[in-house]
This record gives C-alpha cells, structure tokens and sequence, in this order.
C-alpha cells in the first residue's frame, strides 16, 4: 500500500496544481485525472506535472497513454486525496460552477502560481496583425464555458 501524505499548509505548489486542476483536469469522490494530448503534452505531464503531484502528495501518478486517440491521462485513484481537495475548495464531478478558492484569490503569489497553473492547461498565445502602424502583438487568452469563471479571473488581476 503506497503512503500518502496531504500538504499540511496552502502553498505556492498547490495554487498552481489547483490551476491546473480547473483547467484540464476532473476531481470525483475517488480520483483525480489531468487530460492532455499524448504528443504536444508529454513533456509537460508525464515531468513537470508529475514532479508536482509527487512533491505536493509524496505518491506517483499514473501516466495512460491512448496513442490511437493522441490523448494521455495523468491519474492517482485515491480518496483521501479527493477529500482533501474538497476540502482545499474544489468541488468533485463536471466543472459547470467553477470557482476559484479563496484562500488563492486572498494570497497574490498564490494568484500568480494558480494562473500559470491555468493558463499552461487552458491558456493560448496568438500573434496578432493589426493596422499598418503596429505590425504584430502577442494575445493570451483563456477559454471556459463558466463566464463568471472568466470574469473573477479578469477582475482578480486587472
């Protein structure tokens, strides 16, 4: 039987796994899971993702790969986990009322990391044309189907 251990204290760590969470992951009453694609996000799961989750939760994730869909999961089936999680602010199930946690909008640096967190999941860049006077800028933008979602997150950091 593996030995976990649950963060004692909120941390700049945890924010960004929590970003990370919201962005491509799902939380149930007995696991968490984090989706990418098995080509582009390799190297972002199966390391620095699985670093994180191993440092917050002193446990290895499983990583499954599904190469005929492209996709891959980072997974750990625990319940003690998914408690906890709630507990931090989550909520388990379909992400339909999301909400970021307050002990995360009340810490700036928490902000930050949980941004990163969020944008490396869901965020995109683009290079923009615009007029002739100003060539090409860069866009960053973040999509959800939680528009109250989107709005604290712009409202938090303007």
């Amino acid at each position: 039987m593996r030995q976990i251990k649950l963060p004692e204290n909120y941390s700049e760590d945890l924010a960004e796994f929590v970003g990370i969470l919201l962005g491509d992951g799902h939380l149930n009453r007995q696991e968490f899971s984090i989706a990418g694609n098995s080509v582009g996000d390799m190297p972002y799961l199966s390391g620095y993702v699985k670093t994180l989750v191993e440092k917050l939760f002193s446990t290895e994730p499983k990583i499954i790969v599904k190469t005929d869909q492209q996709t891959m999961y980072l997974r750990i089936r625990s319940v003690e986990i998914s408690e906890y999680l709630v507990k931090t602010g989550l909520k388990n199930g379909p992400k339909n009322d999301i909400k970021i946690p307050s002990w995360i909008m009340e810490n700036e640096e928490y902000m930050k990391r949980f941004l990163r967190g969020l944008v490396d999941t869901d965020g995109s860049l683009a290079i923009k044309k615009r007029y002739r006077k100003v060539p090409y800028y860069p866009v960053i933008s973040i999509s959800s189907k939680n528009k109250d979602f989107i709005f604290i997150i712009f409202y938090c950091n303007s």
